[in-house]
């Protein structure tokens, strides 16, 4: 796999575990302004996402993801010419 491809998701993995941890400190150093994910199908925002981990933390509920089986794909940046 390419080294970016494991950058990327590495980075993933970290915003599982920052999400995990309901660390919105480490999760706000990770996302940009206009993240959204889908979760259930429904798209939210990092910062909707981190909420809902946070309540859900709140009732003693956690959560682990993990990235199995990536698949990484990019267009060129030259695409048009």
């Amino acid at each position: 796999m390419h080294a970016d491809a494991q950058a990327m998701i590495a980075t993933i993995e970290q915003i599982f575990a920052a999400l995990g941890d309901n660390d919105r400190v480490r999760l706000d150093e990770l996302l940009c302004e206009d993240f959204h994910a889908f979760e259930n199908g429904v798209q939210v925002t990092g910062r909707e996402l981190l909420d809902l981990m946070s309540r859900l933390h709140a009732q003693g509920r956690r959560y682990q993801w993990a990235v199995n089986s990536p698949q990484a794909e990019s267009l060129s940046s030259t695409l048009g010419s």
